[in-house]
């Protein structure tokens, strides 16, 4: 009996060639898309898995109202913050602080800056997981200057030596070697190459990172708590807990939170993260993209296969009167439905593994298809096409067996061929009303990554160089300024105490006279008097910082827009305002007056408002620069920066220059929105592309049954323009009854998405006409072809064979 099965559904695809064609590489595409989302997805639910007590570890995030009227999430907190915790909540039993950071690693002649040096407390090995080759995890942390590196940095300093207990030098400390270990897996939202143990710089650290009640962030805090026990009891208590120890009402300002491990990576958008986190929103719409791709490749089966029913009616009458049951029948087109499933995932595993390369760049994953190292995906992708199977050939199967035989063999079936013409209508319609939401969501999402990219950010970004500094060039920076601007290809030379682009700011506590609110806290830069000027920003009132003016150390701020409004300042130039500074030993109060007011610009990504801030003259002493900008001609670049190299080892031989264009930083804010654009663009071709390829079909078989009709019409004087249109006219309707339906579902998921963005823009009709007219004509040029192939023949033909 399978045995006649097999040969019946290997003669049906044979006879049938095209539209076996279609189903099998219809399927296989789908399959194959579906494949590549499924990796993808099941490598972002992978990260941090691998540490043994990840049920148990949470990191410790904040949020406080930090010149605005909203809560401002942050990932890092108080060095200070974590013995405090320990005492107020006794459930905890271990926790550790850490930071990552790059710096200068020196060994005998060797020199590199290496970008992932952790600072940790000596619990870290206790708490996450990570594989030893030398070295005890237990204490390999309890002293000061001691570090446990990973194998690739054991062998990149010591070759084949054994690096235990040989030193380096970090900076200008001097530590030992008491571990190696194993690279963390890429799945893992932190990544680290050195780990030193943190007393050796805690002795430096300032009174501020130590006190909660500073509001200082400056380490990421881990807390390990007992089995099963759930972390809201500690929540909950965690007001009582600030008000104690930040200070009294400290909760209208701050709140803190739990973050499990294993969410960091998809669920945590605070500030400050450690590495560029991924989204759950991201592998909710992937997940979508691969059903509906896998929807629409069901649904060409079913349309197709619905659509030749009639061929097939006298088969099944035929195989009723000699006792064919209905069962038989339905496991016979399951079976042939199968078949074609199994010869389509073949088919499917090929295409992936050649697009993996492809698609790990596009990603920017390490994925792979390899079934020696995922016994999973061979298991699962059997399975998946016995469903994708079942679920396409379930129609089809239940409808052909339904046929009764006696109305079948007096070729009377058009009473069931109405009833598949309305469903097929019904699925023509829900795959182009997926294609004009696909088209909609593209068009959308590539506009507003296109508006990223062009709006102004109130800086001038071409040819900055950004730099960050070494102690000693920060130390001697306007000797080091000085120098650089004898070049008469350097245009401007600036500096400041954070990063621009980042985000990254100091916040302070700011007062002003006068005014009935208590301090509140403000991002705040120090600044080089030139910052405005060489980034060409504009100051809209009074002005901005000069060395013809010394007391703006002592007295002058200038603020950005937002904090004059934030502020209640109708003409803030001479207002009075008092904040926190640095004096080299201790914080205090500088009483001084605002002398500008800049226009707003962007320092972090669009993704965020800007914010209200403050900007304090620079000062060697209390608050020296560590990042550097450099403007520079757009003439002889190479020459331009081998000069700024050469002034720079004149300063710090040791100490290597590191540079990136200010513009390109911006650019790397938006990778995973630009990674995700690739991705989506690709898949939502791809699913246009099936769609397309299941209404070729269709229209190839509706083109092949009116065959007769086409022939008398031409006979009786009807043009092949007019036939084209005839054979069109029904899938126009088809489209416009789609683009109906979708329309509203499309607005509405978009404008979802950019509330993701504090500036984004507006969604009007036009790209709902763009993509109405783009799905019409999609669907004319799909169908046009097999309507004129059909108008052309010659109708004396089409005639004598009917």
């Amino acid at each position: 009996m399978l045995k006649n099965y097999f040969i019946i559904a290997f003669r049906s695809l044979l006879r049938h060639k095209v539209f076996s064609l279609i189903n099998i590489w219809g399927l296989a595409i789908g399959m194959a898309a579906c494949l590549l989302i499924v990796l993808f997805i099941a490598d972002e639910l992978q990260f941090d898995q691998h540490h043994v007590k990840k049920q148990r570890i949470y990191r410790v995030e904040g949020a406080s109202i930090r010149g605005g009227q909203n809560m401002e999430p942050f990932a890092k907190t108080n060095f200070g913050l974590a013995p405090l915790l320990q005492t107020a909540f006794p459930a905890i039993e271990s926790y550790v602080r850490m930071d990552i950071v790059p710096d200068l690693v020196k060994y005998k002649n060797q020199q590199f800056i290496e970008g992932r040096i952790g600072f940790a407390d000596s619990t870290f090995f206790d708490i996450f997981s990570f594989q030893f080759v030398q070295g005890n995890p237990a204490n390999a942390l309890d002293e000061p200057n001691s570090v446990v590196i990973t194998e690739n940095i054991a062998r990149k300093y010591f070759g084949a030596e054994s690096p235990l207990d040989k030193q380096l030098t970090i900076n200008e400390d001097l530590v030992k070697v008491t571990g190696v270990i194993k690279e963390a897996p890429r799945t893992s939202h932190f990544q680290v190459d050195l780990v030193v143990s943190i007393r050796t710089v805690e002795p430096r650290y300032p009174d501020w990172m130590r006190h909660p009640r500073s509001g200082g962030t400056s380490h990421y805090t881990y807390v390990l708590l007992p089995e099963n026990y759930n972390s809201q009891t500690i929540e909950s208590q965690f007001n009582g807990f600030i008000n104690k120890y930040v200070g009294e009402n400290a909760t209208n300002y701050m709140q803190l939170t739990l973050q499990p491990l294993t969410n960091i990576h998809l669920y945590s958008q605070s500030n400050d993260q450690i590495e560029a986190n991924g989204s759950i929103t991201y592998v909710y719409i992937f997940a979508a993209v691969a059903f509906i791709i896998l929807l629409i490749a069901c649904i060409n089966y079913m349309n197709l296969t619905t659509a030749r029913s009639i061929e097939r009616a006298k088969e099944v009458g035929l195989r009723k009167v000699v006792g064919a049951s209905k069962s038989q029948l339905i496991s016979q087109f399951l079976g042939e439905s199968v078949l074609i499933s199994i010869l389509a995932l073949m088919v499917a595993y090929v295409i992936a593994f050649l697009a993996m390369p492809w698609f790990n760049e596009l990603s920017g994953k390490e994925l792979s298809v390899s079934f020696t190292n995922n016994l999973w995906i061979a298991v699962g992708l059997f399975t998946f096409s016995l469903l994708v199977g079942l679920l396409a050939g379930s129609y089809p199967a239940f409808f052909l067996s339904a046929f009764k035989m006696t109305s079948v063999l007096k070729g009377n079936v058009t009473k069931t061929g109405s009833s598949s013409l309305a469903l097929r209508k019904s699925l023509v319609v829900m795959q182009f009303g997926i294609s004009i939401i696909l088209i909609v969501s593209t068009l959308l999402i590539s506009t507003q990554m296109q508006f990223i990219r062009n709006t102004k950010l109130g800086i001038n970004t071409d040819q900055i160089l950004t730099i960050p500094l070494s102690s000693k060039v920060s130390a001697r920076f306007e000797a080091v300024k000085s120098a650089l601007l004898q070049n008469s290809q350097v245009l401007g030379v600036t500096g400041a105490n954070n990063e621009l682009t980042t985000g990254r700011t100091n916040w302070r506590q700011y007062k002003v006279r006068d005014n009935t609110k208590e301090e509140i806290s403000i991002a705040t830069m120090d600044v080089d008097p030139d910052f405005f000027k060489t980034l060409q920003t504009e100051i809209i009132a009074g002005r901005g910082f000069s060395k013809d003016f010394p007391s703006d150390v002592k007295d002058a701020w200038v603020v950005n827009e937002t904090a004059a409004k934030f502020l209640n300042l109708d003409n803030p130039v001479n207002e009075p305002l008092s904040g926190n500074v640095f004096n080299g030993k201790d914080w205090g109060m500088k009483q001084g007056r605002i002398i500008g007011v800049v226009k707003d610009f962007h320092f972090s990504s669009l993704h965020n408002e800007i914010k209200p801030a403050v900007f304090n003259l620079s000062s060697p002493v209390s608050n020296p620069i560590q990042f550097m900008w450099v403007r520079i001609q757009g003439k002889d670049m190479p020459a331009t920066i081998g000069f700024i190299e050469r002034t720079w080892k004149k300063f710090d031989a040791e100490f290597p220059l590191q540079y990136s264009f200010m513009d390109e930083d911006i650019q790397n804010l938006y990778v995973a929105e630009q990674r995700f654009l690739q991705v989506f663009i690709t898949f939502a071709t791809l699913a246009i592309f099936i769609a397309c390829l299941g209404i070729f079909g269709l229209a190839s078989y509706t083109a092949t049954q009116r065959t007769k009709e086409i022939g008398i019409r031409k006979v009786l004087g009807a043009s092949v323009p007019s036939i084209v249109l005839l054979l069109s006219k029904d899938f126009t309707r088809l489209v416009l009854l789609s683009f109906i339906i979708a329309a509203p579902i499309a607005w509405y998921m978009m404008h979802q998405w950019l509330q993701n963005f504090a500036y984004r823009i507006d969604i009007g009709p036009s790209v709902f006409i763009i993509s109405g007219l783009l799905a019409l004509l999609i669907a004319w040029l799909t169908v046009s072809y097999q309507s004129v192939k059909t108008a052309l023949m010659n109708p004396i033909k089409s005639l004598r064979n009917e």
